[in-house]
């Protein structure tokens, strides 16, 4: 993971520094973090590259956890989704989405099975 520390928006945006730590980065981040009227300093977070050379899948499960669904995803922009948990629908209809990195189908639930875990976690408070 990389962690590119960020000030200003628009022309004036820029990268103030580039870390693979992330305590480093809020270190750098809070030394040059002042407000001023275009923006406050930020901190964004990037896969290394080499992610983008394994297979990209969006992982589907129903409302009991099952796997519904494991879609090999293609585009580019599929890439900037991993790692991303979505809920769709309501009620019984309900479904979560995983976006994943994984080199096989069975690698992919695996690793969105705990995603979902730790979004459902986190989502109720635990």
């Amino acid at each position: 993971m990389f962690y590119v520390v960020t000030k200003g928006c628009y022309s004036d945006y820029h990268i103030v520094a580039v870390t693979t730590n992330r305590g480093v980065a809020e270190q750098i981040a809070n030394k040059f973090g002042g407000e001023y009227s275009w923006g406050r300093t930020c901190i964004e977070e990037y896969e290394d590259g080499e992610i983008m050379l394994r297979p990209a899948w969006m992982v589907t499960f129903d409302r009991s956890g099952n796997a519904v669904g494991c879609e090999a995803c293609e585009d580019e922009y599929d890439y900037e989704d991993i790692g991303r948990v979505i809920e769709r629908g309501r009620g019984y209809d309900r479904t979560i989405c995983c976006y994943v990195s994984a080199d096989t189908e069975e690698a992919a639930i695996k690793i969105a099975a705990e995603k979902r875990a730790m979004y459902l976690a986190e989502k109720n408070g635990l």
